[in-house]
């Protein structure tokens, strides 16, 4: 018996009957339950599969994380996923279950369509385990109550992350917000440890002067509030993270598969670039004022 299937379908079930909560649990760094050896592949597996999975690219899901318990080919699970998107996914803890060799990620979730219209997400779980030296998960992410049935919002202050790496070919080059600079264009992907960096040192956007402004005191305040895609560019011969933010209160349901291009729009939306190598930022820009 598949028991994945059937813990989704006890979990729906229970989703429709039970009153929801607040979690208080806040997140850690899940790997630190697993082996010493598996944490730095864990972490990129989960972070890999995960922006995979928001992108849309479940073909690549399917390949290379998918543990496919349900022996669907992978037309049907394309298909089944279409139904099913997951928005975003962090992860709060995990825990081994034996003798299945199987780890439950319990995380903050955001689905689409929404499957409860939580403000902040609802705490819902993976599984995942090793095989042959490689991660697999299961998908979709399932809602994950407590023992009361209830069905958990995220912890207080946690928000299903509002950022996505799109591929290089997303985009050919940086868009026309920068007229200035003809030089960039996408080539390369940022893989996960680039981008946790980045994400780490984002409040440092806050100390730059915006380019054109240079003489006043504006700046961008709270950066971690906007929508931001990440795209890895060629900037001055160098590589660079091409980072495209934007405040809308709704974005766009293709923004994490498709570059968002807004011309106007002043403080709403900004631009810039992240050196991975030095850990800086630099050339921020924002919309012109309609």
């Amino acid at each position: 018996m598949n028991y994945w299937l059937c813990a989704v379908s006890l979990l729906t079930f229970a989703v429709t009957l039970a009153p929801s909560a607040q979690m208080s649990e806040r997140p850690a760094d899940v790997s630190a339950s697993l082996p010493d050896s598996q944490r730095e592949n864990f972490r990129n597996a989960l972070g890999s599969m995960v922006d995979l999975e928001v992108s849309g690219d479940w073909a690549s899901v399917y390949d290379r994380f998918y543990d496919n318990e349900q022996g669907l080919t992978k037309e049907a699970f394309v298909k089944q996923r279409h139904h099913l998107q997951v928005l975003g996914f962090v992860p709060i803890s995990a825990t081994y279950i034996p003798p299945s060799e199987l780890w439950w990620i319990k995380g903050c979730a955001e689905f689409s369509p929404p499957m409860l219209r939580h403000k902040d997400g609802i705490v819902s779980a993976i599984q995942a385990k090793l095989i042959d030296g490689k991660w697999r998960f299961s998908a979709p992410s399932a809602i994950a109550p407590d023992d009361e049935g209830r069905v958990l919002s995220c912890p207080a202050g946690l928000e299903v992350r509002r950022y996505v790496t799109l591929p290089a070919h997303s985009q050919a080059s940086v868009p026309p917000v920068l007229l200035w600079d003809k030089g960039s264009y996408a080539s390369w992907v940022p893989n996960q440890i680039e981008i946790q960096d980045l994400e780490a040192n984002l409040s440092r956007i806050s100390e730059l002067k915006i380019r054109g402004y240079e003489s006043t005191s504006l700046r961008i305040e709270n950066p971690e509030k906007y929508f931001r895609q990440y795209v890895g560019v060629k900037h001055n011969g160098k590589r660079r993270i091409y980072i495209n933010a934007f405040l809308d209160d709704s974005p766009p349901s293709d923004w994490r598969s498709h570059l968002y291009v807004v011309i106007d729009g002043d403080m709403g939306y900004w631009h810039g670039f992240y050196d991975p190598d030095t850990k800086s930022f630099s050339d921020l820009t924002i919309n012109a004022r309609a």
